[in-house]
């Protein structure tokens, strides 16, 4: 079973293939790590667009992020109540 088993390329973890790979993406990826970070959506004959996103689930980080979201898109209760 374990002759199967590859190790990671940027540490020592060693599984089947298919868990390398996700842990590959999990631990060293391109949205790894926890936090905040900024992704840029550029779509010809569009505008750029930037999304923050929450990487990780940290609760401190969720709830910062969940307060973000709110801020920006309200609920349709809210944004009527605010217009009166």
């Amino acid at each position: 079973h374990t002759q199967a088993h590859i190790t990671c390329s940027l540490c020592s973890f060693t599984a089947s293939r298919k868990v390398v790979n996700g842990h590959f993406q999990a631990a060293h990826g391109k949205f790894s790590g926890g936090g905040f970070k900024t992704v840029t959506i550029a779509i010809p004959g569009c505008r750029v667009q930037r999304f923050n996103i929450c990487v990780g689930n940290h609760p401190d980080d969720v709830k910062k992020w969940i307060e973000q979201r709110r801020q920006k898109f309200p609920r349709q209760r809210q944004a009527a109540n605010s217009k009166e």
